[in-house]
């Protein structure tokens, strides 16, 4: 299922081109992940925020590539190595309306949108962190038996590590909480 968002954010990234619009990314490091937008369509400001303020609105999906590197010195040695798969890897962030919105309304969802965008960053932030970390370990790797064992122990990991994150934060909503290289501000929406 990833692998098919993913080809639909590069198929949606193509039709903005096409339109005269940017597709957005979001990038950590050499790491670039699409943002996928889905419309959310309410009848008014009220609804759109009584749905907001009732659920996690946007969310990281990534995927992750392990592999075994031989070793120089003993080829029959490998390494354990975790990378995110970029092409099963997406972000995704919903396209907010309700009918006559105001200049101001407009405004706070840009606002939204880039206190979620923060937000995502972070998760992607913390998977690719993870995973040079665990690259870095240069962990022996015997059999294939044995890699699958590390590769669910990583994934178990960055799971931990992701759910502290949104307990730490609350999804975003206190965003303000997060360590300096992940704080932003608070997705917060209400109506004007």
């Amino acid at each position: 299922m990833n692998a098919l968002f993913r080809r639909l954010a590069a198929a949606c990234a193509v039709a903005l081109a096409c339109q005269g619009q940017t597709p957005r990314f979001i990038s950590v490091g050499d790491v670039e992940l699409p943002i996928v937008t889905h419309p959310e369509f309410y009848s008014d400001c009220r609804s759109a925020a009584d749905s907001i303020s009732s659920r996690e609105l946007a969310f990281a999906s990534i995927a992750f590539t392990f592999t075994g590197v031989p070793e120089r010195s003993d080829p029959s040695k490998h390494f354990f190595t975790v990378a995110v798969d970029t092409q099963r890897s997406y972000i995704q962030i919903p396209t907010v309306t309700w009918p006559n919105m105001t200049q101001a309304d407009t405004q706070h969802l840009a606002y939204l949108n880039q206190a979620l965008e923060v937000h995502e960053r972070g998760h992607l932030a913390i998977a690719v962190a993870l995973a040079d970390q665990v690259t870095a370990e240069h962990r022996a790797v015997q059999s294939a038996d044995d890699a699958r064992v590390q590769a669910a122990a990583f994934v178990r990991m960055d799971e931990e590590r992701q759910v502290q994150y949104d307990n730490l934060v609350s999804h975003g909503i206190h965003q303000t909480r997060a360590p300096a290289a992940l704080r932003g501000n608070d997705t917060i929406f209400y109506c004007k």
